[in-house]
């Protein structure tokens, strides 16, 4: 009886510890296989910058660039009319004896003057949450650097001109920054960005100035 007794007792200690090595082996296969492995595909790459915001880093920057300049020359006259009792008119008359090359970015509209400009901030002021660090990816080592570029308007009124006012519409867009606490030289991980909200000057339009 008491042989009996040990043998369950031997069974039993016998059954724990090959439950409890087989746990440890679980945990160790876990932290070595899965959870390395969950790691190494949340680490802020190239790769997974594309993967997680495709719409922002997926395209290349110099074609992004030429897509911005294209559509800055393009123009779509209006083809809406509406009434008014005012009389509208606005004349710019060159007085240089030699006529310039204007440059092909550069237009004219009223008292205003613009020409786009793209850049690829380190900063920017948010909306809601001060200033950012913008994600701007530039390990030239992998390929070409994942930027976030932004297309915005240089606005200046002719010197002189009294027939209305020029100003900047703020547009608001989205970028990708890094999350309050962690910086480019700190963060590791994607979860340590996020999306933030912006303004930059949008379009240079010219105002009446009885309707500014």
């Amino acid at each position: 009886m008491r042989d009996s007794c040990c043998g369950r007792i031997w069974v039993g200690v016998a059954f724990t510890f090959i439950a409890t090595t087989l746990v440890l082996v679980g945990i160790i296969c876990y932290r070595e296989f899965i959870f390395h492995k969950e790691t190494e595909d949340t680490k802020i790459t190239r790769e997974n910058l594309i993967k997680f915001y495709p719409s922002i880093f997926s395209i290349d920057i110099s074609r992004y660039e030429q897509i911005l300049l294209d559509g800055a020359r393009k123009r779509t006259p209006t083809k809406e009319r509406f009434q008014t009792e005012n009389i509208c008119s606005f004349n710019c008359t060159n007085t240089l004896k030699k006529r310039q090359n204007t440059p092909s970015n550069l237009h004219n509209h009223a008292c205003c003057q613009s020409f786009p400009v793209i850049q690829a901030p380190p900063f920017w002021d948010s909306i809601s949450n001060g200033l950012r660090e913008i994600v701007q990816f530039n390990d030239t080592n992998s390929g070409y650097p994942l930027l976030q570029i932004f297309f915005q308007e240089q606005c200046s009124q002719a010197i002189g001109c009294t027939g209305c006012t020029c100003e900047y519409v703020e547009q608001a867009t989205t970028a990708v920054v890094y999350k309050v606490g962690y910086s480019s030289t700190t963060a590791v991980y994607m979860s340590h960005l996020e999306i933030d909200l912006f303004y930059l000057h949008g379009c240079c339009k010219c105002f009446n100035l009885n309707q500014t």
